[in-house]
C-alpha cells in the first residue's frame, strides 16, 4: 500500500510539473495613445435648458469607437469641466462602454450649478 502511495505521489508530480508552460513567448504591448473625437454635439454648439421640462434630453453625446489595434473592452466617461479650466476639476457625467450618451436638462443643470456656472446667465463647459 506504500508503495502505491509514492506510485501516486511520483505521477501527481510529474504531471504537476509537465503541465507548466514556457512562458518566453509572452509579448507585452505598450499602451498606445488612441485617436478620439466627439461627434455631437458640435464645437460651440448651445442648449437653452426649460425648468418646465426637467425629465427631457439636453443632450445626446456620441463619439467614435476607439481602436487600440487589439480586441479590448473600452469604458468611456463622459466629463464635464468649467471653460478654460484645461480639465483641472472635471465632474463625471456617464460611463458607458457604447458610443453614444444623454444627459437629461435636470442633469445638465445640476452639474453647472456644481461647476459654478451662474443660474439664468448663459455659461460656457468643456466636454
Amino acid at each position: 500500500m506504500r508503495h502505491l502511495y509514492k506510485i501516486f505521489i511520483a505521477i501527481t508530480l510529474v504531471t504537476g510539473l509537465w503541465s507548466c508552460e514556457n512562458e518566453t513567448d509572452l509579448m507585452i504591448l505598450e499602451p498606445q495613445e488612441a485617436a478620439f473625437a466627439i461627434i455631437t454635439p458640435d464645437n460651440g454648439s448651445s442648449t437653452i435648458l426649460n425648468k418646465d421640462t426637467p425629465n427631457n434630453t439636453a443632450l445626446t453625446f456620441t463619439w467614435e469607437k476607439v481602436s487600440y489595434g487589439n480586441p479590448t473592452i473600452v469604458t468611456y466617461t463622459v466629463q464635464f469641466a468649467a471653460s478654460n479650466t484645461e480639465f483641472a476639476a472635471p465632474v463625471d457625467i456617464t460611463t458607458s462602454t457604447s458610443t453614444h450618451a444623454s444627459i437629461s436638462v435636470a442633469e445638465l443643470n445640476a452639474k453647472a450649478l456644481e461647476l459654478g456656472l451662474t443660474p439664468d446667465v448663459e455659461g460656457t463647459i468643456d466636454v
